[in-house]
């Protein structure tokens, strides 16, 4: 079942404030027809027939997208046309659909579902057009090979004979995606009994110790991963890969918070990535204060540059994760596994 959510009860309002009561209420039941289809045919549930080891990209995905494009844009979303709102919240609907294919070259794959869903009538193959090519740039490659996909796309685009910042839209998607992480997206169960692939094993525990703030209006997206160790499954050596794959998709998340406000000027109040680790052992809090790290503005390309390990834990010795090992370790622990290492 299906909660409305309060970006769609204002999408609701703009269209009728731009197109007048009968035609914006009929644009909006366009959106919610094509919504309400993808839900009662159980499609996202299928996504993960398909995909089991995926973390989650059901309704409740696309419900967490929504949410927050519309935290992203705080009181800004007034800035935006009533066409403009239905148009991303398309995209937003739309833009992991292809994941039903398999998860390699999702972003390509959103034509058949789309043509499923409005039934291939003529009088949507504009929208498809413009919805399709928007979600696209969510991810994956740009036309020159490289990882830039929003610069493919005209700043400014039109949907029902009106002007859209085209652009801006798919910026918007592409961030709002990328932070839609957490526990919610993921099973405890599962994790705990190992019922997850190996290799996507680390992707959940991710999602389980992660909580994100989108906070507008303090500048910043703060992140927060609270990590329990297990004294009877974790060691050394798997915190340290833990620690590792945090740090690369800290880096990876900030590189896109960057990215996305150099395309889309409604995101440049988000100067900032802030981040804190709550560490506790066998559920009780460590003495173990690493305090506020915070990474501030300079121009990425995704996927541009590996991301590089050593530079981030230089660039804050807190995070250095062989001191933090021995912190939250015996010392004799790290010994045996440096020795392991050299054997």
């Amino acid at each position: 079942m299906w909660n409305t959510t309060t970006y769609e009860e204002k999408l609701g309002e703009k269209l009728k404030e731009q197109f007048g009561k009968e035609r914006g209420e009929e644009l909006y039941t366009q959106y919610t027809t094509a919504r309400n289809t993808l839900v009662a045919d159980n499609f996202f549930s299928e996504i993960k027939a398909k995909e089991a080891n995926l973390t989650d990209h059901s309704e409740r995905h696309i419900c967490d997208v929504l949410n927050n494009v519309e935290k992203l844009l705080g009181k800004q979303i007034e800035m935006f046309t009533g066409i403009e709102l239905y148009c991303l919240a398309l995209v937003v609907l739309f833009h992991d659909v292809g994941n039903i294919e398999g998860r390699d070259g999702h972003n390509l794959n959103i034509a058949d579902t789309y043509n499923f869903v409005r039934k291939k009538e003529p009088r949507y193959n504009h929208e498809r057009a413009v919805v399709i090519k928007a979600a696209q740039a969510h991810c994956g490659k740009a036309k020159d090979g490289g990882r830039d996909t929003l610069k493919d796309l005209d700043e400014v685009g039109n949907l029902e004979g009106e002007k859209i910042a085209f652009r801006d839209i798919a910026a918007i998607l592409r961030f709002a995606d990328e932070l839609a992480e957490g526990n919610q997206r993921t099973s405890n169960f599962m994790i705990e009994r190992h019922k997850y692939a190996e290799k996507s094993e680390i992707f959940h525990l991710y999602a389980q110790m992660t909580e994100v703030f989108i906070d507008r209006q303090g500048g910043r997206i703060v992140l927060t991963y609270n990590i329990d160790i297990d004294s009877a499954k974790h060691n050394a050596e798997s915190l340290k890969k833990l620690l590792e794959f945090i740090y690369v998709r800290i880096i990876k998340l900030d590189e896109e918070r960057r990215y996305a406000k150099y395309y889309c000027d409604i995101l440049v109040p988000f100067k900032k990535t802030s981040i804190q680790f709550n560490f506790s052992k066998d559920g009780l809090p460590t003495n173990l204060d690493i305090g506020k790290i915070e990474i501030h503005d300079r121009f990425p390309v995704p996927g541009e540059m590996d991301p590089d390990l050593e530079s981030f834990q230089n660039r804050f010795k807190e995070l250095k994760i062989d001191d933090l090992l021995v912190s939250l370790f015996e010392k004799k622990t790290i010994k045996t596994i440096e020795d392991g290492k050299k054997a």
